[in-house]
């Protein structure tokens, strides 16, 4: 097959309800940290720090989730693949039966 043409022309929409719903197996939103709207006069650096590590290492977890999802979705369009040739192969068998 041609792989030149671009792959996610071809992609269907995934909604986004089910990534959600998805994700949130992996990740409990109410442990993070809201984003500060307000910064008051005297905020302690060490809380800065914290919410910027707890937010470090929810973008390593989005990255390693990433890198799974994309590696479950060769893995179903191989299955897919897979299944249309025996799907093909099946019919054509078939047809030469018939006739």
């Amino acid at each position: 097959g041609g792989e030149s043409s671009d792959p996610d022309l071809h992609k269907p929409p995934i909604p986004s309800h089910y990534i959600q719903n998805i994700i949130s197996q992996y990740i409990s939103f109410d442990s993070v940290p809201p984003t500060p709207k307000k910064i008051e006069g005297r905020v302690q650096t060490q809380t800065f720090l914290t919410l910027c590590k707890t937010y470090q290492t929810l973008c390593k977890t989005f990255q390693t989730l990433c890198k799974t999802f994309q590696a479950l979705c060769k893995t179903f369009q191989t299955l897919c693949k897979t299944f249309q040739s025996r799907l093909y192969a099946r019919l054509s068998r078939l047809y030469a039966r018939l006739s």
